[in-house]
């Protein structure tokens, strides 16, 4: 049997990213019009895998906390996070679990 080249928790990484990229968390919602995307803003919603079962999470964007939450018996944590008053730019919303594990998403402001 041959071995493979990558390693376990590379492939591990790779199916995260997978996930987080096809349906494991929400992006924001496109908004159709000109005078909408003046008028509204998205928002972002998420569900992290922490993998830590009933632990509290802190929710940050750029190290600010914009909100807090515990995780259900799987580990799992969803979050609505409404970016008002976010400059046009990319920003990065963070779960952080009072145990120290994290998990990260990226979005953007138009």
């Amino acid at each position: 049997m041959r071995r493979s080249r990558f390693p376990l928790a590379t492939l591990a990484a790779v199916a995260l990213a997978a996930g987080l990229a096809f349906g494991g968390a929400a992006a924001a919602h496109a908004v159709e019009s000109p005078a909408a995307a003046s008028s509204a803003v998205a928002p972002v919603d998420v569900t992290f895998s922490l993998l830590v079962p009933n632990a509290p999470v802190t929710f940050t964007v750029d190290g600010n906390v914009v909100g807090t939450g515990t995780t259900d018996a799987t580990g799992q944590v969803s979050f609505s996070y409404l970016p008002e008053g976010l400059a046009p730019g990319y920003y990065r919303l963070v779960a952080t679990t009072s145990h120290g594990i994290s998990s990260s998403i990226g979005f953007g402001v138009r």
